[in-house]
């Protein structure tokens, strides 16, 4: 895992999840201070990840932040992720007033019905066709 940035917070995301390739681009879109680098779950380089950090299989159901060696998952890492954006999408942390046990049930409710309600893909496909606005922020 030599290859990992040291100063880049990593995303891991289902790679097979329409919505959460969607995602992964709003948010590589949108990173305009370089903030992040993407890695899919289905990655096999994701297993040393999930050793290194004692991540546990269940808890990557979706996205999965790593930030200074700190896990985040669920609403948590959502949040995070918006935070570090710029104006207007870093004012969704005005969502951290709303406790996390209750945030966390929208996101277990959606992260389980995810492939039914968005579908699901090939994996990283939506990615791998908008490689040229994330090519350099995919972990390979």
């Amino acid at each position: 895992m030599n290859n990992l940035p040291k100063n880049k917070t990593i995303i891991l995301f289902d790679g097979e999840c329409a919505m959460c390739n969607n995602y992964i681009l709003f948010v590589a879109k949108h990173d305009s201070d370089d903030n992040f680098r993407f890695l899919s779950i289905q990655n096999k380089k994701v297993n040393e990840l999930k050793k290194i950090h004692s991540i546990c299989t269940e808890n990557i159901s979706s996205i999965c932040l790593i930030d200074n060696n700190k896990v985040k998952i669920k609403s948590k890492a959502v949040l995070k992720i918006l935070s570090m954006l710029k104006f207007p999408y870093n004012l969704l942390i005005v969502f951290y007033v709303v406790p996390s046990f209750l945030r966390d049930i929208i996101y277990d409710l959606v992260a389980k019905n995810r492939y039914r309600i968005f579908g699901k893909i090939d994996e990283c496909s939506i990615v791998k066709k908008h490689a040229s606005l994330i090519q350099d922020k995919l972990i390979d």
